[in-house]
């Protein structure tokens, strides 16, 4: 039988996870489909875009999940953690993923602790940093094994901080709230080589929802989000982690008269001119991402 392909997706849908797959479909994994995320439930379900032609079904979910991380792994398998099934839930610590290969989502182990609105990030060497979510804990996910074992804590608590894997290997986590639900400005990076973490330099404005992306060269382009829930932020910062990515104590980079300059052990940030936009509506996590930044009411800029 023919495959029903949509122009637009079955289920509208937040806190959701988009990923692309090695066959250049677009895999859509759960999130929320009601009223902003306020009360509804995680969606049980997936979704297929396909290039060129629309959305059709995908698999159901082990469970459902709204906030959850999603991560491509190097066998091609889509690694599902965490989130929340449903709104005033405490976090799940369940995981599965999604193999292509049979068009299913399998269980795959559990967390140490329950997580949503935590960073992920594949290392070169195939694992996943998993870290955070209202907890400064930390664990690695082995695709070989199909386990999650214990890693060296983060510094603080960190909540909804995206964060991205540098070329040298290390993970970069950038802003997102601390336990007290601030913004954050700080910055701190995991070395998978050694367990271990640390502070590098701090931006110039505290961020939450914002985004992030690895540039070409190495650098880091931070956009975006808000300080206090109240202000948009149209500013944009650079993240440099220096002419030799994989030395510790390297020099900042030199910036002109109209860039923010920083101190810091090991990095660098700057900043073109730019400046804040004063909103009366409340922040939305960004799209595009398969990292999903909702807490709770999170997801639609609220405090809990």
């Amino acid at each position: 039988s023919r495959t029903h392909l949509l122009h637009h997706p079955a289920t509208g849908r937040a806190a959701h996870t988009a990923t692309l797959l090695a066959d250049g479909r677009v895999l859509v994994v759960g999130g929320c489909a009601t009223d902003g995320c306020t009360t509804a439930d995680g969606v049980p379900d997936s979704e297929y875009y396909v290039p060129g032609q629309g959305f059709t079904a995908g698999p159901a979910l082990e469970q459902p999940r709204q906030g959850h991380s999603a991560t491509l792994l190097a066998d091609g398998r889509v690694l599902i953690v965490g989130g929340w099934a449903r709104e005033g839930a405490a976090p799940l610590d369940a995981a599965e993923v999604f193999e292509p290969r049979t068009g299913r989502f399998e269980p795959v182990g559990s967390l140490s602790v329950g997580r949503g609105g935590h960073s992920a990030a594949k290392l070169p060497d195939g694992r996943v940093l998993i870290a955070g979510g209202d907890t400064d804990t930390a664990e690695l996910f082995d695709p070989q094994r199909n386990v999650f074992i214990p890693a060296a804590p983060m510094p603080e608590p960190r909540f909804a901080a995206p964060a991205t894997t540098l070329v040298d290997g290390r993970v970069l986590i950038v802003g997102g709230r601390d336990a007290a639900g601030r913004a954050m400005a700080s910055a701190v990076i995991y070395d998978p080589a050694s367990d271990s973490w640390q502070a590098t330099g701090a931006m110039s404005t505290p961020r939450d929802k914002h985004e992030l992306a690895l540039l070409p060269d190495g650098r880091v382009l931070v956009m975006g989000g808000t300080p206090d829930d109240r202000t948009l932020l149209s500013t944009t910062e650079i993240y440099d982690p220096g002419p030799d990515s994989s030395a510790r104590d390297h020099q900042w980079m030199s910036n002109d008269t109209s860039a923010w300059r920083w101190s810091a052990p090991t990095a660098a940030w700057s900043s073109p001119v730019a400046a804040k936009r004063p909103s009366t509506t409340r922040g939305h996590p960004p799209a595009g991402s398969t990292r999903s930044a909702k807490r709770r009411r999170r997801c639609v800029g609220r405090r809990p």
